[in-house]
Protein backbone atom coordinates (compact mmCIF):
# COMPACT_ATOMS: atom_id res chain seq x y z
CA UNK A 1 0.00 0.00 0.00
CA UNK A 2 1.41 3.03 -1.08
CA UNK A 3 0.79 6.15 0.90
CA UNK A 4 -1.75 8.08 -0.88
CA UNK A 5 -3.71 4.70 -0.81
CA UNK A 6 -2.79 4.43 3.18
CA UNK A 7 -4.82 7.58 3.37
CA UNK A 8 -7.51 7.13 1.37
CA UNK A 9 -8.47 3.80 3.17
CA UNK A 10 -8.47 5.63 6.26
CA UNK A 11 -10.92 8.22 5.29
CA UNK A 12 -13.09 5.64 3.48
CA UNK A 13 -13.39 3.79 6.77
CA UNK A 14 -11.05 0.48 5.00
CA UNK A 15 -8.49 -1.00 6.90
CA UNK A 16 -4.63 -0.17 5.93
CA UNK A 17 -1.50 -1.81 6.26
CA UNK A 18 -0.40 1.05 9.19
CA UNK A 19 -1.80 4.09 10.79
CA UNK A 20 -0.92 7.10 8.25
CA UNK A 21 1.55 9.18 9.33
CA UNK A 22 1.91 12.94 8.43
CA UNK A 23 4.12 16.24 9.68
CA UNK A 24 3.45 19.73 10.14
CA UNK A 25 6.20 21.68 10.49
CA UNK A 26 7.99 25.39 10.03
CA UNK A 27 10.19 26.18 7.29
CA UNK A 28 13.30 26.36 9.45
CA UNK A 29 13.14 22.76 11.09
CA UNK A 30 12.32 21.85 6.96
CA UNK A 31 15.89 23.37 5.90
CA UNK A 32 17.19 21.58 9.17
CA UNK A 33 15.66 17.87 8.31
CA UNK A 34 16.74 18.24 4.58
CA UNK A 35 20.22 19.50 5.25
CA UNK A 36 21.15 16.56 7.98
CA UNK A 37 19.27 14.08 5.56
CA UNK A 38 21.11 15.80 2.35
CA UNK A 39 18.02 15.36 0.44
CA UNK A 40 17.23 18.55 -2.18
CA UNK A 41 13.39 18.61 -2.28
CA UNK A 42 11.06 18.01 0.01
CA UNK A 43 9.05 14.68 -1.11
CA UNK A 44 12.03 12.91 -1.25
CA UNK A 45 12.27 13.77 2.70
CA UNK A 46 8.62 12.67 3.48
CA UNK A 47 9.79 9.13 0.94
CA UNK A 48 13.08 9.21 3.73
CA UNK A 49 11.00 9.26 6.26
CA UNK A 50 7.95 7.17 5.01
CA UNK A 51 5.64 10.45 5.65
CA UNK A 52 1.90 9.59 4.45
CA UNK A 53 1.71 13.51 3.78
CA UNK A 54 -1.65 15.08 2.68
CA UNK A 55 -0.50 18.03 0.75
CA UNK A 56 -2.27 21.66 1.48
CA UNK A 57 -2.17 22.96 -1.94
CA UNK A 58 -3.37 26.89 -1.76
CA UNK A 59 -5.98 29.51 -3.82
CA UNK A 60 -4.64 32.74 -2.66
CA UNK A 61 -7.53 35.20 -2.59
CA UNK A 62 -7.49 38.04 -4.45
CA UNK A 63 -7.23 41.94 -3.07
CA UNK A 64 -6.95 41.40 0.50
CA UNK A 65 -6.91 44.49 2.30
CA UNK A 66 -3.07 46.04 2.83
CA UNK A 67 -1.29 44.98 5.92
CA UNK A 68 -1.24 47.12 8.83
CA UNK A 69 0.88 47.62 12.38
CA UNK A 70 -0.29 46.82 15.14
CA UNK A 71 0.59 48.51 18.78
CA UNK A 72 3.91 46.18 19.11
CA UNK A 73 5.05 47.46 15.88
CA UNK A 74 3.87 44.10 14.23
CA UNK A 75 2.26 43.31 10.85
CA UNK A 76 -1.29 42.20 11.38
CA UNK A 77 -2.46 40.79 7.99
CA UNK A 78 -6.65 40.26 7.41
CA UNK A 79 -7.38 37.02 5.34
CA UNK A 80 -10.69 35.96 3.77
CA UNK A 81 -12.01 35.65 6.59
CA UNK A 82 -11.59 38.47 8.20
CA UNK A 83 -9.22 37.43 11.10
CA UNK A 84 -6.31 39.06 11.90
CA UNK A 85 -3.14 37.04 11.55
CA UNK A 86 0.73 38.03 12.66
CA UNK A 87 3.78 36.87 11.86
CA UNK A 88 5.97 36.83 15.65
CA UNK A 89 9.99 35.92 14.94
CA UNK A 90 11.15 33.51 17.79
CA UNK A 91 14.57 32.46 19.13
CA UNK A 92 15.54 29.81 16.44
CA UNK A 93 15.73 31.85 13.53
CA UNK A 94 12.34 31.91 12.40
CA UNK A 95 8.93 32.71 12.84
CA UNK A 96 5.40 31.56 13.01
CA UNK A 97 1.73 32.98 11.99
CA UNK A 98 -0.90 33.39 15.14
CA UNK A 99 -4.09 34.59 14.76
CA UNK A 100 -4.71 38.00 17.00
CA UNK A 101 -8.16 38.26 16.18
CA UNK A 102 -11.34 36.63 15.10
CA UNK A 103 -14.34 38.37 13.14
CA UNK A 104 -16.97 35.85 14.75
CA UNK A 105 -15.80 36.38 18.40
CA UNK A 106 -18.87 38.04 19.96
CA UNK A 107 -20.82 36.70 17.16
CA UNK A 108 -24.42 35.83 19.83
CA UNK A 109 -26.91 35.43 16.78
CA UNK A 110 -27.69 33.86 13.50
CA UNK A 111 -28.06 37.46 12.32
CA UNK A 112 -24.35 38.24 13.40
CA UNK A 113 -23.20 35.51 11.29
CA UNK A 114 -25.12 35.88 8.72
CA UNK A 115 -24.39 39.37 8.07
CA UNK A 116 -20.65 38.04 8.13
CA UNK A 117 -18.85 39.28 4.97
CA UNK A 118 -17.81 35.65 3.88
CA UNK A 119 -14.94 34.94 1.30
CA UNK A 120 -16.68 34.72 -1.97
CA UNK A 121 -15.55 31.30 -3.72
CA UNK A 122 -14.75 33.91 -7.15
CA UNK A 123 -12.28 35.85 -5.46
CA UNK A 124 -10.30 33.19 -5.13
CA UNK A 125 -7.09 32.28 -7.53
CA UNK A 126 -7.39 28.90 -8.45
CA UNK A 127 -5.14 29.36 -12.02
CA UNK A 128 -2.05 26.97 -10.61
CA UNK A 129 -4.47 24.07 -8.79
CA UNK A 130 -4.22 21.94 -11.91
CA UNK A 131 -0.17 22.29 -11.89
CA UNK A 132 0.47 21.99 -8.55
CA UNK A 133 -1.77 18.76 -8.46
CA UNK A 134 -0.24 17.24 -10.78
CA UNK A 135 3.21 17.93 -8.47
CA UNK A 136 1.99 15.99 -5.88
CA UNK A 137 0.13 13.38 -7.41
CA UNK A 138 1.84 10.72 -5.02
CA UNK A 139 0.06 12.18 -2.30
CA UNK A 140 -3.29 12.74 -0.96
CA UNK A 141 -3.92 16.37 -1.48
CA UNK A 142 -5.54 19.55 0.55
CA UNK A 143 -7.20 22.57 -1.03
CA UNK A 144 -6.22 25.18 1.91
CA UNK A 145 -7.64 28.30 1.73
CA UNK A 146 -5.01 31.18 2.49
Amino acid sequence: MNSRERILSVLTGEKSDHVPFDIWYTPEIKRQLMDYYSVSDEQQLWRLLKIDKIVMLDAPYQDLPEPEIDSDGLQITVNEWGSGIRTIAHSSDGSYEEVVFFPLAEAETIEAIEAHTWPDPNRFDYHHLLDRCNMHNEWVRMLSFV
